[in-house]
């Protein structure tokens, strides 16, 4: 049984009500790109210079290519456990544990839906129906949850799309001005447009990238804001401004958490394969040989035991080749 067999019975079949913001996002974005190059910013660079709609779509381009990360990654999923790993009887095993990070009291839950305990920093969404670790929120902009791997990338999503955002109704307002006299041209009326549709949306964007600011200075997460897990105790996770801003923004990217069953049981021979051994008298006359690959289909080579009963033993060191005494 593997891994996708586990998950399979417990996976929830998503639903494409889920996909509808973050396909709202894709077309309100592109779509109002597009309208804006093909207007307003096709005036810009006749008046005035090239280089208004290249920057600006190099803004873009980091705009939508951090909106794909931050969907299509791995926001952190953890591996649910495997048949061996699941007690007997889970009713009988404590819902919390108690450790102390930094001499702080913090306790794991035990998720019975994944069958483990939780790491810390780590929560259980309901829409995915698996633990994400340093699980932030579920944002349905971009129909993924927001973790340990993809906050990041989220991050620059929301400041990019800020900066595009003022970009593109600073262009459309400087459109209007120079040209308040005619009106009821096709630019100045898809400029007009464009600053209402922006002006509203810009607040809501804004206030979402300072708040999320606000946290990685405080280094907590929308989740423990929300449910106020450290109101009366310390963040035993708060290392100060400016190194929480360092490692969030130019920290070491986490790599996804691998299937476990593949490494924990990948060295472990078949009953087909396995060499029979008998044991010497003595435990410590035995020398094992792991070799260093398996076969050439991949399969990993059994291991050999060798007695040493009958092997001379080791020739002591010549006067030259001993260590100096300490």
């Amino acid at each position: 049984m593997t891994m996708d067999d586990l998950d399979q019975p417990t996976r929830k079949k998503p639903k494409l009500s889920r996909f509808f913001p973050a396909f709202l996002a894709w077309f309100l974005i592109g779509g109002c790109t597009v309208v804006y190059f093909i207007f307003p910013g096709q005036s810009l660079a006749s008046k005035y210079s090239i280089a208004i709609p290249i920057i600006q779509g190099l803004v873009f381009a980091f705009l939508l290519a951090n909106l794909t990360v931050a969907m299509c990654m791995d926001p952190g999923f953890l591996p649910r456990a495997l048949p061996d790993e699941i007690p007997v009887d889970e009713f009988k095993s404590p819902l919390y544990k108690t450790i102390e990070i930094h001499q702080v009291q913090v306790r794991l839950k035990w998720c019975t839906t994944c069958q483990l305990y939780r790491p810390p920093r780590t929560s259980h969404c309901s829409t995915c129906n698996r633990c994400i670790e340093v699980f932030d929120h579920h944002c349905p902009w971009v129909a993924n949850c927001v973790g340990r791997r993809n906050y990041r990338y989220f991050l620059y999503f929301l400041t990019s799309l800020c900066l595009h955002m003022l970009l593109v109704t600073a262009g459309c307002a400087h459109e209007v001005i120079t040209e308040s006299a005619n009106l009821a041209h096709p630019v100045q009326i898809v400029s007009i447009v464009l600053i209402v549709l922006n002006g509203i949306l810009i607040f809501p964007i804004a206030g979402l990238s300072c708040f999320h600011f606000h946290l990685v200075a405080k280094a907590n997460t929308t989740n423990e804001q929300v449910t106020s897990k450290f109101k009366n105790s310390v963040n035993p996770y708060d290392r100060g401004c400016w190194r929480n801003c360092t490692s969030t923004f130019c920290g070491p990217l986490y790599g996804k958490n691998k299937r476990m069953e593949e490494v924990q049981y990948a060295a472990v021979p078949k009953a087909s394969e396995r060499v029979p051994f008998s044991p010497p008298a003595s435990p410590t006359q035995v020398r094992i040989e792991m070799p260093d690959s398996g076969d050439a289909s991949g399969n990993p080579a059994p291991v050999r035991y060798k007695s040493l009963r009958h092997e001379p033993p080791p020739q002591p060191l010549a006067p030259h080749q001993r260590l100096p005494p300490r």
